[in-house]
């Protein structure tokens, strides 16, 4: 059976920022009444130093348990994730050479994060982001440690900061949409992929400056 109390948190690809203040960011008149908040130190961050505390996040994709170094064409690396100015940077740009890995070829590099702490039920997690100007994604999801046949996945956030001419039709308002998906993944069985996902349109793009994003 899967353990879905076992959660990390991930965050893909984001130029800047992990929200770690004391309680989270909620609409004027939205704040839910009689909840008494309580910060999980390990898994909050301000970025007021001037490099990754990596007793609580991991910058290497592959490392305590993790094999996955990115869906192809865009490979994770640890080297384009530090901190600056109070924020949390993932650069992402395209490879001097292009590299060949499990799943196929990568062309392009950019960075994940996450938690060395495990998540639980219950608790509310929390981002404040700013999606880089590319095509490449910037997500912001949970995911079960699972069994041996599943795991579970809740995109909090997946979005892209611009679009092209070449970008497929389902994708073209992702540079402007807050966009979640709550996936049950089975390895061995099928169907393989159940998703429930839903979206609304924003103002503005997703590049453009922070949004905050929770659940």
């Amino acid at each position: 059976m899967m353990n879905s109390s076992v959660i990390s948190l991930l965050v893909l690809l984001i130029a800047n920022g992990v929200f770690g203040q004391s309680v989270p960011v909620f609409i004027s008149g939205e704040n839910p009444a009689g909840l008494k908040w309580e910060k999980v130190e390990n898994m909050s961050d301000e970025f007021t130093g001037d490099s990754v505390d990596l007793r609580k996040w991991q910058i290497e994709p592959i490392e305590n348990s993790f094999t996955w170094e990115g869906r192809p064409p865009g490979l994770f690396q640890a080297e384009n994730v530090w901190v600056k100015d109070g924020d949390l940077r993932v650069k992402v740009g395209v490879l001097d050479e292009p590299y060949t890995g499990v799943e196929g070829s990568y062309t392009y590099c950019g960075g994940i994060v996450r938690s060395i702490q495990t998540g639980e039920k219950g608790w509310y997690y929390e981002c404040r982001m700013k999606a880089n100007a590319t095509e490449m994604s910037s997500t912001f999801w949970l995911l079960t440690e699972g069994g041996p046949d599943e795991a579970l996945e809740l995109d909090i956030q997946e979005c892209v900061g611009t679009t092209t001419e070449l970008t497929k039709k389902w994708a073209r308002n992702w540079d402007q949409i807050f966009h979640s998906n709550a996936i049950h993944w089975r390895y061995f069985s099928e169907p393989k992929e159940t998703k429930k996902q839903g979206w609304t349109g924003l103002e503005e793009k997703n590049a453009r400056r922070y949004f905050v994003y929770g659940a």
